[in-house]
């Protein structure tokens, strides 16, 4: 039975946070990791779109980046949407694509997943009494539909992962009075919760464990020791000391920097993110605006940019 947990959220779009993500899950390698939502920059406009959907093919990129980090970690991932900017279609089609190509990495907004002796399952976006008018949302009927599930999971202990903390100490006035009755109504053994990192605690509700772990943009995670006393289950991790104590990043996590190339390697010029943007529009409009995974283009961009600047 899975009894370590790596508990985080609130990537927000901060490349920071992928290196901290992969870092924090390689220094106490746990039995899985519970991601609460927030992955894209929650104050970006995406009015302007590059892809058939409300991403850009910027954010695309960044979200492929996100799930291919979890994959490369090979260890058991439950992944739900965050509150703000993340389209649960657009979501729902990127993670698809994730757990094709990344067997340990589940989507769990509305889907139950059992593994290591525990039952996962969560949501995704704003929760309400109403569906909210102009944004993706969940009503109360909707949420209690989505999580019926996970009250006759098999498995003896259950995780509910929510994008929304409840009122009180883990979310304050950020926090809704809908989310506390849902755990409550559902009464997991463990709710992760994504709040801000202020609010980063633990807290029970009713029978459960709720814990906001903080925000990875911020430096923030927590884990978590199933197997240790009550009191002694949950630590709250600065990321920022661990980048700090790091020697050297890892080729998956960037390229060596321009003082280590050599000859005339050094000499090319290198394609920004704008030319490999504008390029991968045009092979996106070229090949007939298909309605599928805008990350083919940039990357097909990027090789045919890289080439031209040899």
């Amino acid at each position: 039975m899975y009894r370590r947990f790596w508990l985080c959220c609130g990537i927000d779009g901060c490349r920071d946070s992928l290196r901290w993500l992969r870092r924090g899950v390689l220094a106490r390698r746990p039995d899985a990791v519970l991601f609460a939502g927030g992955l894209l920059t929650p104050s970006t406009q995406r009015s302007t779109r590059a892809t058939p959907w409300s991403l850009s093919l910027g954010d695309c990129r960044f979200a492929a980046q996100f799930f291919a980090t979890l994959g490369k970690l090979k260890v058991f991932s439950a992944v739900i949407p965050g509150l703000s900017g993340e389209p649960l279609e657009d979501y729902a089609r990127l993670g698809m694509q994730a757990e094709l190509e990344h067997p340990t990495v589940h989507i769990v907004h509305a889907t139950l997943v059992e593994a290591g002796g525990w039952a996962v399952c969560g949501l995704g976006g704003p929760i309400a009494e109403k569906q909210l008018c102009g944004m993706d949302s969940l009503s109360r009927v909707t949420a209690e539909y989505a999580l019926r599930p996970l009250r006759n999971a098999r498995p003896a202990r259950k995780v509910m992962l929510l994008s929304v903390p409840p009122c009180g100490g883990l979310g304050g006035p950020d926090g809704v009075s809908l989310v506390g009755e849902l755990i409550d109504s559902y009464h997991p053994d463990l709710c992760v919760v994504a709040g801000s990192s202020q609010r980063r605690g633990i807290e029970r509700v009713g029978h459960t464990l709720a814990v906001n772990p903080g925000r990875l943009a911020d430096g923030w995670a927590a884990w978590l020791d199933w197997g240790c006393a009550s009191a002694d289950r949950v630590q709250f991790v600065n990321l920022r000391e661990l980048d700090s104590e790091a020697t050297a990043p890892s080729v998956e996590e960037g390229t060596a920097p321009r003082s280590r190339l050599r000859g005339a390697e050094a000499s090319h010029p290198v394609a920004t993110e704008e030319d490999i943007r504008r390029r991968a529009y045009l092979l996106w409009e070229a090949a007939g605006r298909p309605p599928r995974d805008g990350t083919i283009f940039w990357r097909q961009a990027e090789q045919e940019l890289a080439g031209t600047c040899r």
